[in-house]
């Protein structure tokens, strides 16, 4: 078996084995998770309100990639396309729908693959950047307001400022040269290159930066309805850490879905902010379900269109 196989196997077997420690976590903790069940209807409509809006906002970053190497793309490139790589994503391990969607766009609008996955992450390092700084100041502000020191967090979130500008300065000042001597620059000079797309094109990385930011915004709101609707006192620089978390969660991509990942970090940050580990638990099983359901009921619209398109670009 080659090696690729072993690492979708090994992914398959931990996927497997977290979905089932992570049930019998919550059939051992269900006089505390029976909350999930009684969550308040109003935040449960922000909740599905706002999921439904975040894709039309952050799906527009693959619509700005392909227009920037002169392919054409219509809605049910940008928006259908995506929503269905999406929902994918759900059971594949390792970003499988990225792959999926890159080999689309090289079909139909002659994008190559390494310059979509470059430019896919190099929009990352932005978002990355951007919640960086997010959670630095929800814990600044939870330590004037509320005199709490989650000293773990802080080191987390300062090293990963150090690391992120640091990237941004040797991507500037050498380009690909350094990144290109490390041993897993397999990894990483697709992030350079796509990075310094984006530095080198204003227009560009402005409309990434409005679109990212109007993407966190969305998300923020939705992580308060989902706070508040599990009747937690509500503190908007808890939001912050919260949703830079969860955006941070995304990022790792072993196992289909994350599985475990988003309910690990965000109940850390939880425990560690003052609340419950549970509590992550719970935020993390509600994003994730808000998510699920709205990629699918968007899949069920644009199944059809999507499926004549590929038939068409075969």
């Amino acid at each position: 078996m080659s090696k690729s196989k072993w690492i979708k196997v090994i992914s398959i077997a931990a996927f497997i084995t977290i979905a089932v420690l992570l049930v019998k976590y919550i059939y051992a903790q269900k006089d505390d998770f029976i909350r999930i069940l009684y969550l308040k209807s109003e935040y449960l409509y922000g909740i599905m309100g706002l999921s439904l809006l975040s894709p039309l906002w952050g799906f527009r970053y693959r619509k700005i990639a392909v227009e920037q190497m002169g392919g054409k793309i219509d809605l049910i490139d940008w928006f259908g396309m995506q929503a269905i790589v999406n929902l994918l994503s759900y059971f594949l391990p390792f970003r499988g729908g990225l792959a999926l969607s890159a080999g689309y766009y090289k079909k139909k609008c002659g994008v190559s693959l390494s310059y979509f996955t470059s430019i896919t992450a190099g929009g990352f390092m932005v978002g990355l950047y951007a919640v960086s700084m997010e959670i630095l100041v929800g814990l600044l502000f939870l330590l004037l307001m509320k005199n709490r020191f989650p000293w773990i967090l802080w080191i987390f979130a300062i090293l990963l400022v150090i690391l992120i500008n640091l990237f941004i300065f040797f991507s500037r000042k050498y380009g690909e040269y350094v990144f290109s001597k490390l041993p897993f620059q397999k990894y990483t000079l697709p992030i350079v290159k796509g990075f310094i797309v984006l530095i080198e094109n204003r227009k560009v990385l402005l409309k990434v930066i409005v679109i990212t930011f109007i993407s966190e915004m969305i998300h923020s709101l939705r992580m308060f309805c989902v706070y508040a609707a599990l009747g937690n006192e509500m503190n908007f620089f808890l939001i912050l850490i919260y949703t830079g978390i969860d955006y941070l969660s995304d990022i790792v991509s072993f196992l289909p879905g994350n599985l475990g990942v988003k309910e690990v970090l965000i109940g850390t940050a939880t425990y560690y902010t003052g609340n419950y580990f549970n509590d992550g638990i719970m935020i993390s099983l509600l994003i994730r379900f808000s998510g699920f359901l709205t990629y699918f009921l968007y899949s069920l619209i644009f199944i059809i269109p999507v499926y004549k398109r590929l038939k068409d670009i075969k």
